[in-house]
This record gives structure tokens, sequence and C-alpha cells, in this order.
């Protein structure tokens, strides 16, 4: 597959539409700004809301990592000139078992209660990101980082519904007094109605949920949501990932070429069959993007898990190539 396939992929990816991205761990959020903004009363029914795109997509963390969640989670967010506003349903066909026990405000144990907890890094050059979080009943807490001296001004309503919990938010964007134009953001959910309990991340935390590496991202269209920045930021991620592994497939390959001559004859064969077998899917590939002109952002993740396949294969022939060669010294 040459280069200039996956370079013409990506100047092609403006046409795609815009919704929230339901990437697993390329996770990114654009949010929209709205004139009117929601009543914060735990019901989410406000014309805004209807507009706004869901994310939901949340991965298991701490434990059990390879299982779904039991009951998934869904996201919405807007924002205006003075509030960002959080909109979370948290499916729950027991909402009977749900824990809610911690009543003051401002209490750290409130994170073990079924709770939602939101982190932004509005400054990824800063030190500093902020952790706010609220049970069913809005109860809430924040810090600063692990400071829990630090207060946001926002506010919280929840509520429980037959088959789910809500909890809706408004956070003073002044709250945050560093602010670039691409924040680091997570959501994470403890489910704890469940016996184990569980702990879910929207951008998954591969542990504990104080890990703002691998926080996603958030960004404010303001008046371009038209501009589609938030599909361009995702699609250039994967066009630069799908780049760097072309190469490294390429180099590959040449490695096993120059290898082959070091392995006996009756290994020939073998290595052959293999290489052919990456060459026919590497020319499937190629032939299944080369007429596409507005790859979505799906089909972009599908590209890249195509090459990641193909790294994978050429890595095992390479190593096993690798190991004869180092033994045969």
């Amino acid at each position: 597959m040459k280069i200039s396939l996956i370079v013409a992929l990506a100047v092609l990816i403006i046409s795609s539409p815009l919704t929230a991205v339901e990437l697993g761990e390329r996770r990114l959020y654009e949010c929209v700004k709205v004139s009117q903004a929601p009543t914060v009363d735990g019901r989410l029914d406000d014309p805004c809301w209807q507009n706004a795109p869901v994310s939901s997509g949340f991965t298991r963390t701490l434990r059990d990592q390879e299982k779904p969640p039991s009951y998934q989670t869904h996201l919405k967010l807007v924002y205006d000139e003075r509030y960002l506003y959080v909109g979370i349903k948290c499916d729950e066909p027991h909402p009977e078992n749900l824990q809610a026990t911690v009543l003051d405000e401002d209490n750290p144990s409130v994170c073990g209660d079924d709770s939602i907890e939101l982190f932004f890094h509005p400054d990824p050059d800063s030190p500093h990101y902020y952790q706010l979080v609220s049970n069913s009943k809005g109860v809430r807490y924040d810090g600063r980082i692990l400071d829990g001296t630090w207060n946001a001004d926002w506010k919280a309503v929840g509520s429980v519904g037959k088959d789910a919990w809500y909890l809706e938010g408004a956070i003073a964007l002044s709250s945050f007094p560093e602010r670039k134009g691409v924040w680091r953001f997570n959501v994470c959910r403890e489910l704890r109605s469940t016996d184990p309990i569980e702990f879910h991340g929207w951008s998954n935390p591969y542990g504990a949920f104080h890990n703002p590496d691998r926080f996603g991202h958030l960004i404010f269209s303001g008046p371009f949501a038209n501009l589609r920045r938030g599909f361009l930021l995702q699609a250039a991620d994967f066009a630069k990932s799908s780049l760097d592994k072309q190469q490294r497939f390429e180099k590959q390959k040449q490695e096993i070429e120059r290898m082959r001559a070091s392995v006996p004859a009756q290994m020939h064969g073998t290595v052959q069959s293999q290489l052919a077998g990456l060459r026919k899917d590497e020319g499937l590939l190629e032939q299944k993007y080369r007429g596409k002109e507005s790859p979505s952002l799906e089909e972009w993740s599908d590209f890249d898990a195509a090459l990641d396949s193909l790294l994978a294969r050429s890595e095992e022939v390479y190593w096993k190539l690798k190991f004869y060669v180092l033994l045969s010294d």
C-alpha cells in the first residue's frame, strides 16, 4: 500500500458529519453553544438537550476491564456565555439499590456513593485539573487535583426514574481561570448497586480516575459548528496514527526479507506463505479504501484497526525470524 493512499484519505476528511465521537480510547466531545439555557432540575427535558450529541461507550476500569459495564452511561453537554451544562443519564434497572448515603456538601465520601465524577483540565499545559462529584441526590464535592479546599461555582440536581438516574449540572466557566481552546476532560461513574461494585470511565483511565494523561478532549464549537473542528481533530489523529503504523509495517517487511536469507531452506516456504498473506490483505485494504471520498470516523477507526492487524501479524513473523537469527549467531 502506498503512503499516498493514506495522504489522500487525510485530505478527504472534511466531508463527513460531526457527532459525539464513540471510538473507544480516542474520545472527544464537541460542545454546542445554546441560546436558551436548561432549567437545572435533574429532568433533562429542556429543548437544548434534545439537539445535543449524546456520547456513551463507557468502559470498565480498575477491575474486570475486559468486561462491558453492567449498565451504560450517557453524556450530553451544552454551554452558553457563562455556564457549561452537563446532562447525564445513568442506566439503572434497580434504582431501589442505589447508594446515596452522603448528605453533607463538600464531603469527599460522596465518591463512595453511586456517583458521577467530572474531571476538567481546561489548560492541559497547567498541572491543575479539577474534579466535581455528585450522587443521585445532588450532593456535591469538588477539588483541584486532590485539594478539597478549592470550590467551583456550580449547581447539581439529581433525580431517580424507574430504569435510570439522572444528573444535571451548571458549572460557571469562571470557575476555571486557565482555559485553552481544547480541554482535557473525563466523566467517571461509580456503580455501587451491583455486586461487586464497578468503576466506569468515558475515556478509560486504565486504573484510578485521577489520571489526566488518559482524559479525553472537550471543545466548544461557538458560532462555528459548521466547521466541524471536532471531526477534523479526530480524523487528523487517525491520519497520523495510520501513517506511523504504515511506516512501521513497511520497515518490518523489509527486515523480514533481509532476514529470510539467514534461515534454513525448509523455513523459506513458511515465511514466503506468511508474507504472501500479508501482501494479499494489504492489497485488499488498499482496494477497499482507494475509492473512499468521504470516510467517516468509523471508517477511519476500521482502517486504523486493519493496520493494527497487519502490524501484529508482521511482528509475529519478524520476531520468529529474529529469534532464530539470534540463536544462530
